[in-house]
């Protein structure tokens, strides 16, 4: 019977130790409880679903993704990004990228593409606008 007891007691010492949480894993505890409740679909469309998925993205994260994206399609990474902007749909971003490399790297054969990627920067198509040879002189 001595030996339940304890049992019994080091139960209530550990549910004691169980309530005592920081205010950081409070925190994380409301955090969870939130994204649970909103994880369903309340339209029959999904723009609520698709609103949860877009999240504001800064600059430089959609210029590194639409990079990534564009480096994988055309099997050349691009060298620098030389614009971004909004767009109504998204995002616009344009790159340099070496086609063809000479040497003197002077005589690189540079290529511009520009990206447009949706809300959620995934890429929704790109092309090249422009060509030149790296030493030309640019108006722009």
């Amino acid at each position: 019977m001595a030996t339940s007891g304890s049992d019994s007691g080091d139960e209530n010492e550990q549910t004691g130790d169980e309530n005592e949480q920081t205010g950081d894993e409070k925190k994380q505890t409301t955090r969870r409880r939130t994204r649970t409740r909103d994880s369903g679909d309340d339209s029959a469309d999904g723009t609520d679903e698709r609103r949860r998925r877009t999240r504001s993205r800064t600059a430089t994260e959609i210029a590194r993704e639409a990079s990534r994206q564009l480096a994988e399609l055309t099997g050349r990474k691009p060298e620098a990004v030389t614009a971004l902007s909004r767009t109504d749909d998204g995002w616009s971003v344009d790159f340099d990228v070496v086609e063809i490399r000479r040497v003197p790297e002077t005589a690189d054969v540079i290529g511009v593409y520009r990206a447009e990627l949706d809300e959620n920067a995934e890429l929704l198509s790109y092309r090249r606008i422009e060509r030149f040879v790296r030493s030309q002189t640019r108006e722009g």
